[in-house]
């Protein structure tokens, strides 16, 4: 997870909103996103939500795509791993 969240926030592609949702996540899942996110609270373009109650897969995902202000959309998950090239602009 900690990988996953690297390549997300390593991405050269420019502006970006990132939006990352925990589904009320019951390990530190939550906890190791925030510990994270503070070594990058200077960047404004990253908004952690987490839910108060789990949604599941579909909802939450909906949940991400209501969220997102950008011009196109990239869904990741805890596994996925990106280079820091994967949102360029071609």
């Amino acid at each position: 997870m900690r990988e996953a969240l690297g390549g997300i926030l390593s991405q050269t592609y420019a502006p970006l909103d990132i939006v990352i949702l925990d589904d009320a996540s019951p390990d530190a899942t939550a906890f190791l996103i925030e510990s994270e996110l503070h070594r990058h609270r200077d960047r404004s373009d990253i908004r952690f939500i987490r839910n108060e109650r789990n949604l599941g897969a579909r909802d939450n995902f909906v949940k991400g795509i209501n969220l997102a202000r950008g011009s196109f959309i990239v869904s990741a998950s805890g596994d996925d791993i990106m280079m820091p090239t994967m949102m360029r602009k071609w």
